[in-house]
């Protein structure tokens, strides 16, 4: 990858194969969580708050020689969040959209969805996910996590699905060990 900071500004610009993480604050990010290529910019507006917008692609057809190209062949996310941060807390509010291809390569000479949606049949597909994290540290030696999401998809039949999920945590911070 490549990091660049828009000149004069504090504007941080990363483009190219990278580690992206949505942002969790109890167990780790159940949505994803992986290496992917994409252009991803954080933005600090103030102090206390950031803005991170960011294009990814996790799945793409490489177009070969003699190898015809495939429309509807890859999975593009669009996903923005806000960090705001003040004494003894920390919140994100994020958002993902997701187009699935009907014809995304599951990379063994089949053709599947992305995994992250299961089977899409043979269709084009819109994805979401919305989630509210944060954590509470004000009353050191303790501190509170929640993460909470809801998701879905406009496919059609069988593999449309939706749901929600919610995380707390809570650890005490002791001289030898952390209990989570």
């Amino acid at each position: 990858y490549l990091d660049w900071i828009v000149p004069n500004t504090n504007v941080l610009v990363r483009m190219g194969r990278q580690s992206v993480a949505l942002p969790s604050y109890t167990f780790g990010s159940s949505v994803l969580d992986d290496v992917i290529d994409g252009v991803v910019v954080s933005a600090p507006i103030n102090d206390m708050v950031a803005l991170n917008i960011g294009w990814l692609r996790p799945a793409a057809e490489v177009n070969k020689w003699d190898n015809p190209h495939r429309p509807h062949s890859s999975v593009d996310l669009a996903y923005l969040s806000l960090d705001v941060t003040g004494d003894g807390f920390k919140v994100t509010p994020w958002g993902m959209v997701g187009f699935v291809g009907s014809q995304v390569s599951d990379g063994e000479g089949g053709y599947t969805s992305f995994d992250m949606l299961g089977d899409l049949s043979n269709e084009n597909t819109t994805a979401y996910w919305v989630g509210l994290g944060g954590e509470l540290t004000m009353f050191d030696p303790f501190k509170f996590t929640a993460d909470f999401l809801y998701s879905g998809n406009d496919a059609d039949h069988t593999a449309e699905r939706s749901g929600w999920y919610a995380a707390l945590g809570a650890e005490m911070r002791l001289s030898m060990a952390t209990p989570f």
